[in-house]
C-alpha cells in the first residue's frame, strides 16, 4: 500500500513539473531579433547592435520574432545619444512602422539616417498589439550615421 501512495505523489510531482515547464515555454517573453537592413550594415558593438548608414540614406530594417505574433506592429522609441546621453525625444515614437507577418517578420519602413555623421542613436523597440508593448519583448538598437559616399 505505502508503494501505491509512493508512486502516485511520484507521478502526481512529475506533472507538476511538466505543467510548470509548459507553462514557462509559453509564457517566456517574445523575443525580435535583426536580421537585415536594406541599406547599410550591422555590426556588433560591445554586444549592442550597431546599424552602420550613410547619411540622408532612407532604408528599412528586417526583424524577425515568433509567427505568434503575426498581426502585431514593432515599434521603435527614442531612447540616447552617442550611448550615453538621453536622447532628447527618450520615449517617444521614433520609427519601426511595420507589421509582423504569418512567418514571423517585419520589414519595418520609413527610416532615413538623419542625424549627423559620427552620432550613434539608440531606440528601444518593442512588439506593440492594440497601442500597447507586450512585456519582455524589448530590442536595443543603435544607428550610427557615417558620410556619405
Amino acid at each position: 500500500m505505502k508503494m501505491k501512495k509512493v508512486a502516485i505523489i511520484l507521478i502526481l510531482l512529475l506533472l507538476v513539473v511538466i505543467a510548470v515547464v509548459l507553462f514557462y515555454i509559453i509564457r517566456s517573453p517574445p523575443k525580435i531579433e535583426v536580421v537585415d537592413v536594406s541599406t547599410g550594415t550591422i555590426r556588433e558593438h560591445e554586444g549592442k547592435i550597431l546599424i552602420e548608414v550613410k547619411y540622408w540614406e532612407h532604408f528599412n530594417i528586417t526583424f524577425r520574432t515568433s509567427p505568434k505574433y503575426a498581426g502585431y506592429k514593432i515599434v521603435c522609441f527614442c531612447d540616447s545619444i552617442n550611448f550615453t546621453h538621453e536622447h532628447p525625444l527618450k520615449g517617444r515614437e521614433c520609427g519601426g512602422y511595420g507589421v509582423v507577418d504569418d512567418n514571423g517578420y517585419c520589414i519595418s519602413t520609413g527610416w532615413v539616417a538623419d542625424t549627423p555623421p559620427g552620432f550613434v542613436t539608440g531606440m528601444k523597440c518593442y512588439l506593440v498589439n492594440k497601442g500597447k508593448r507586450i512585456e519582455g519583448s524589448e530590442l536595443e538598437i543603435y544607428f550610427k550615421t557615417v558620410e556619405e559616399g
